[in-house]
């Protein structure tokens, strides 16, 4: 008597099995990596971000304070990194510098606040007062730096503006 060979169609061999199990693995390699890329990319678009808002928002502010300016005060630290600009407009008296890496802005000196978000720093802000024979302007260079867990970004930043109230 011959036995015939029957074939289970219940279960799998233990070849099937580790080669199910080396496919599992490499699609789970694959996801994994995906989300830790995509965690990497998120965290550098958030520090680029924070240094743009801050960016912004410290420049848009002193432009706009400058253009409204008469005259910068002799007490006013150019070309020189922490600078310090003080501005004179009617009787408000404006001043932007630089304290513990965070720009902030005093007006008829009261602290009214920082212009950077807590975690970007500033690295460098200079001011430089440029005069000509018919026009007062101020020059300024903002160097803004954050850091996070997927590694440090600096930029630049400048802009000029003229003193409307000085002519």
């Amino acid at each position: 008597m011959h036995r015939l060979l029957r074939t289970s169609s219940r279960g799998m061999t233990l070849l099937e099995a580790l080669i199910y199990v080396a496919l599992l693995v490499l699609l789970l390699t694959a996801i994994i990596g995906l989300f830790v890329s995509m965690m990497r990319s998120y965290g550098a678009l958030i520090v680029a971000r924070h240094i743009n808002e801050s960016a912004t928002i410290g420049m848009e502010r002193m432009m706009r304070d400058i253009r409204a300016a008469s005259s910068v005060d002799a007490a006013s630290i150019l070309n020189a990194n922490p600078g310090q600009l003080t501005l004179l407009s009617g009787a408000t008296t404006t001043m932007f510098s630089l304290v513990n890496g965070s720009l902030r802005v005093r007006e008829n000196g009261i602290d009214i606040g920082s212009l950077t978000l807590p975690d970007v720093s500033v690295d460098t802000l200079m001011f430089e007062k440029i005069t000509s024979s018919s026009i007062l302007g101020v020059r300024i260079q903002l160097i803004l730096t954050a850091t996070s867990s997927v590694g440090t970004k600096s930029e630049s930043f400048e802009d000029f503006a003229v003193l409307r109230g000085a002519y």
